[in-house]
């Protein structure tokens, strides 16, 4: 009997172990039936397109004495560097700390432009985001961690480890624990930053990285935080690290 008790310990504590440990990263495609998959490969039927299509217009515009993105960027933004896109969230020295991509883009919008700032998550930065991300699809993702960033990305991995909300649950239990299995009809993908911005078919809108989290508190019945506050940034700089290895494909196609 002692064996047996041991042994069941022993297995516990094995199976405890395995679900610590990070996935092997697998993009949210692979969760998706062939269909979807269909949708999001056809730029015809992608649903995301418009707001790419929108993002460019945006990149293109400038007003009275103003410069446009495509002015140093190139008019469909051919001048970008798409492994550099593909590395965000990014130490920038200049302003010495970790900005999101669509933060660097809004330090170009004001600092380089001398455009009126806008609020986090604003639909002109939403839509600017997912082109300039979408010019980089295919290329594989590469967030670095380093002496600037540790502390960002050791905060990311605690608020993804925390429990929340009245279901007290983490980040950890629905995107590692139990990975694959249907939750409300849907199937619960590892949650990895390679398509955001992505379009919803639950919401029919495309859907920035931020506004998701906040999706996901309000399921957890917690209180959000605010999209571009240092909580959010922190996870998304920690989930990004996860996603290295996998493409963008901004913009996915999800549920």
């Amino acid at each position: 009997m002692k064996t047996s008790g041991l042994l069941v310990c022993w297995i516990m504590l094995y199976s405890m172990q395995i679900m610590a440990q990070p996935p092997v990263p697998t993009s949210g495609y692979d969760f998706l039936g062939k269909d979807i998959q269909a949708i999001q490969d056809d730029e015809f039927l992608n649903p995301g397109m418009p707001t790419v299509e929108l993002g460019s217009q945006i990149f293109q515009e400038s007003e009275e004495g103003e410069k446009s993105c495509a002015s140093c960027h190139g008019e469909e933004g051919q001048m970008m560097d798409k492994a550099k896109i593909a590395s965000y969230p990014a130490y920038q020295k200049k302003y010495k700390k970790v900005h999101t991509l669509q933060e660097r883009i809004h330090a170009c919008w004001t600092d380089k432009q001398d455009r009126f700032p806008l609020l986090y998550d604003d639909p002109k930065l939403v839509a600017l985001e997912t082109f300039v991300r979408s010019l980089a699809r295919g290329t594989v993702i590469d967030v670095e961690v380093n002496q600037h960033s540790r502390a960002l990305y050791e905060q990311g991995e605690k608020l993804y480890k925390k429990r929340f909300g009245q279901m007290a649950m983490t980040c950890h239990h629905c995107h590692v624990q139990y990975q694959g299995i249907f939750m409300r009809g849907r199937k619960l993908t590892q949650g990895q930053t390679n398509g955001f911005p992505v379009y919803r078919f639950n919401s029919d809108r495309v859907t920035s990285l931020h506004r998701r989290f906040n999706e996901c508190f309000v399921e957890l019945r917690a209180e959000p935080f605010e999209a571009g506050s240092q909580e959010y940034k922190a996870l998304e700089f920690y989930i990004g690290v996860m996603s290295n290895g996998l493409k963008v494909e901004t913009p996915a196609v999800r549920f």
